[in-house]
């Protein structure tokens, strides 16, 4: 299904894969085959057309590729922690085959990701971005429940030690620390509402409501990387007088603060490139 919008075309698609993953697509009038895809990925609400219908202008005007995928709770229970072994079939998997899927219908060149995402969705996007370091230009976490530590004897999803739980995977370190993330929350995000993983390990690690835990979590990423002396590539934002609400934050500036972190992060992509390139082609 295709419908006209401004600035490009939106499109209801299912990916081939199995198990299917739903999810729309923002097509601009102007591509720029060698930018990035950008990802918005939904909270709990499973929303992804509040995504779409948020992103798809900025989109627009900045030639590039959206996608925004729905991971429906039947199908995809644990989308948040990637799909642990016998909780559902695998999240990221599911996302990397659309991704694939689009790149290849719209001759796209760029293999990375700018990622976004709110709620539910920055814990998938935090650690979507740990797993496929590689893979990722620029992540945007925003209100995020709990995260994934540096704590390389912790266990998966508290920390990076993974075993049977995503086989596959294994956390380096290293890598996943050179990738540019900016964490942002609304000030007033302190509530202790039922979406909240209010259990007393998630507490007792990271803090009592999204704030504390988005700061202790920077503070964490930051101590990882001066033990690596690597430069920190964590970025942290608040959003005044905003509590847990999606439309309220990007009104209140979420939108421009992700925007604007992401367009930065991808043009120094771009250069790093482009230098590449003209290295190569004088050897």
């Amino acid at each position: 299904m295709v419908h006209s919008a401004a600035g490009g075309d939106i499109q209801h698609r299912v990916s081939r894969g199995e198990p299917d993953l739903e999810y729309r697509l923002f097509v601009p009038k102007r591509i720029h085959p060698n930018r990035p895809v950008f990802v918005a990925v939904h909270g709990i609400s499973r929303d992804a057309d509040e995504q779409l219908s948020a992103w798809a202008p900025h989109a627009a005007r900045h030639g590039l590729v959206l996608v925004a995928p729905r991971f429906d709770a039947r199908c995809f229970p644990d989308y948040q922690r990637l799909g642990r072994s016998g909780r559902g079939p695998r999240a990221d998997h599911a996302l990397l085959r659309v991704v694939e899927e689009v790149r290849s219908a719209l001759a796209l060149h760029s293999r990375r990701l700018l990622l976004f995402g709110y709620s539910g969705g920055g814990q998938f996007v935090h650690r979507f971005a740990m797993a496929y370091p590689h893979v990722v230009r620029a992540a945007v976490v925003a209100a995020s429940g709990w995260y994934t530590f540096p704590e390389p004897a912790a266990p998966y999803p508290f920390g990076l030690r993974v075993r049977h739980r995503l086989p596959g995977i294994r956390f380096r370190e290293r890598a996943l620390l050179r990738v540019p993330i900016l964490v942002v929350v609304g000030d007033g995000d302190t509530a202790r509402e039922s979406s909240l993983n209010r259990s007393r390990l998630v507490d007792r690690q990271q803090g009592r409501n999204r704030v504390e835990r988005a700061d202790n979590w920077c503070r964490a990423m930051r101590a990882a990387a001066e033990r690596r002396k690597l430069p920190s590539r964590i970025d942290r934002q608040s959003i005044p007088a905003v509590a847990h609400s999606f439309s309220a934050a990007f009104e209140a500036g979420l939108g421009t603060a992700a925007l604007s972190f992401l367009r930065r992060r991808r043009r120094k992509g771009e250069v790093r490139s482009s230098t590449t390139q003209r290295e190569k082609a004088s050897e």
